[in-house]
């Protein structure tokens, strides 16, 4: 509600000091959050009085704290709020946060250090614009020229000083990560991860792990060896927390209840393929938790998926990184085809590729995946994976294989083409507006040969390899080594004519505001 001078009830208070009337408002929490950000008709929030106000009292992020909302205290960093505001109990909203949330305190503290850094340097004229763009330590070190324009940063000489104060990190290498002394676990995990008197114990899991056929070294993992740091995200299989193991920054995914036969037996064959399977391309497995819960220990890979790289509009994403991203999904699926026994992964998608701090991508997520051998056959030719991303012949019950995988490539070298050529991620099959569920594109692919449009300024010899792999018969499909090589083919044709290559990219005209399909 605004009063008559166009301000919301949150904002007159702060402006006029009233903060009895603060406090009332606070009693109804649900409603003060939303205040608390509201802008009024002159574009102000109560955080700008609070601001100028809060020697007196609490400012915003202080109740927003209180309130244990993370997203309102990102959208109050985001907007400029100050960390250093001291509150009528002495005490800094970073300072409450260590107290009680310890989620909240980690986020702030990518604010405290990039602050910091910015002082340090002379810099902190251009906080708003780091804070805008998200871009905090971590990745100082792939600041360039390009990003800095698209920062709104374009003056030579003020480049040129950012460029030279992030160069120190673009040579640092990581060292192992001491554990933190003052967090604990239930500051970390949801309530139902946290450890029930009434687990039930996993039966002779342990012995079933250890007799699994095509594995080496097994490594089952204490649970008190895992220090949990930040919840990632949650799945349809499980949540994820980062987490450190042996001074190791690592990925922890907790499993959701293994209640069932069916659920156990999922978690060992994922088990028996992640122990098998060692390469530079496939995310590191250092082994599983069986008490109190269910977890996989995996190398934590900062950047994310594939799939948010490609939608992150701040990377810079050209032929250079098109191509690496691409030889090493393939060189990675040609790992597994090539173990013994052969695996297929049968879930292969850019969200299911991680990308390190270095840039490289690893394979991951292998609930799905199998060894391709006769114990296997029934499952093989049952219909899995993502829809978009999945053969004709899995449609018509016909067995998975390698060029099942294969057809999976072809959908991810086209993402990555019209990300590099069109500056910006295209959803496969996104431009055909009919087909909004993923059952609709399987049918539209395997009955009627459909597939996403390559764009027209794509070179014709790398829409052809994307072709060869999409192809409709899988015996035509190109192996995984075929792939690589016609890539390495490709890139040396780009290094040798890269202005002609550069000419391809021509970014397509942003989105209008209610007409984005991502």
């Amino acid at each position: 509600m605004m009063s008559s001078s166009g301000q919301t009830e949150l904002g007159q208070a702060t402006s006029t000091k009233d903060m009895e009337k603060v406090k009332k408002l606070y009693k109804d929490k649900k409603k003060f959050a939303k205040m608390l950000t509201t802008f009024d008709q002159h574009g102000q929030t109560p955080m700008t009085n609070a601001l100028k106000n809060n020697q007196e009292e609490m400012s915003p992020l202080h109740y927003a704290v209180h309130l244990g909302r993370d997203d309102l205290v990102n959208t109050l960093l985001k907007a400029g709020a100050d960390l250093d505001i001291v509150g009528r109990d002495k005490k800094t909203p970073y300072e409450l946060a260590c107290e009680s949330h310890k989620e909240i305190a980690n986020r702030m503290l990518r604010y405290k250090e990039l602050y910091e850094w910015l002082k340090e340097q002379g810099l902190q004229d251009y906080k708003e614009y780091f804070v805008k763009e998200q871009i905090f330590k971590d990745l100082l070190g792939d600041i360039n020229e390009k990003i800095l324009e698209k920062m709104g940063i374009t003056t030579a000489g003020q480049k040129i000083r950012i460029l030279k104060a992030c160069a120190p990190f673009k040579s640092e290498v990581p060292i192992a990560i001491q554990p933190s002394p003052t967090i604990s676990r239930k500051d970390v995990l949801d309530e139902d991860d946290l450890p029930s008197p009434h687990t039930p114990d996993i039966v002779g899991l342990r012995d079933s792990l250890i007799a699994m056929k095509h594995i080496g070294e097994i490594n089952i993992i204490n649970d008190n060896e895992l220090e949990y740091t930040e919840k990632l995200g949650a799945g349809s299989s499980g949540k994820v927390y980062r987490g450190l193991y042996k001074g190791k920054e690592v990925a922890i995914k907790i499993l959701k209840s293994m209640s069932e036969a069916k659920e156990v037996d999922e978690f060992k064959k994922e088990f028996q393929i992640m122990s098998a399977i060692r390469s530079k391309y496939v995310v590191n497995f250092y082994g599983a938790v069986l008490t109190p819960r269910l977890c996989m220990v995996m190398e934590n890979c900062g950047r994310g998926s594939l799939y948010h790289v490609m939608n992150n509009e701040k990377y810079d994403i050209g032929w250079d990184s098109t191509f690496r991203f691409a030889i090493e999904t393939a060189r990675g699926i040609e790992c597994l085809h090539k173990w013994n026994p052969q695996i297929v992964h049968r879930d292969l998608k850019s969200l299911n590729l991680l990308v390190n701090d270095k840039w490289e991508v690893k394979v991951c997520d292998f609930g799905l995946s199998r060894f391709n051998t006769g114990s296997n056959m029934e499952t093989l030719t049952k219909m899995r994976g993502t829809f978009a991303y999945c053969a004709p012949e899995v449609y018509f019950g016909e067995q998975f294989s390698v060029k099942s995988d294969v057809y999976s490539i072809g959908m991810i070298l086209w993402e990555l083409v019209t990300r590099c050529i069109n500056c910006r991620y295209e959803r496969p099959f996104s431009e055909f507006k009919n087909l909004q569920h993923d059952f609709q594109i399987i049918i539209q692919t395997a009955k009627r040969g459909l597939r996403p449009t390559i764009p027209p300024a794509c070179p014709a010899n790398f829409a052809a390899l994307i072709n060869n792999c999409w192809d409709a018969k899988f015996e035509n499909r190109p192996t995984c080594t075929d792939i690589v090589s016609a890539l390495q083919t490709l890139e040396t044709e780009y290094k040798s004519n890269k202005d002609l290559w550069e000419k391809a990219i021509k970014p397509l005209p942003i989105k209008p505001n209610g007409d984005d399909d991502d």
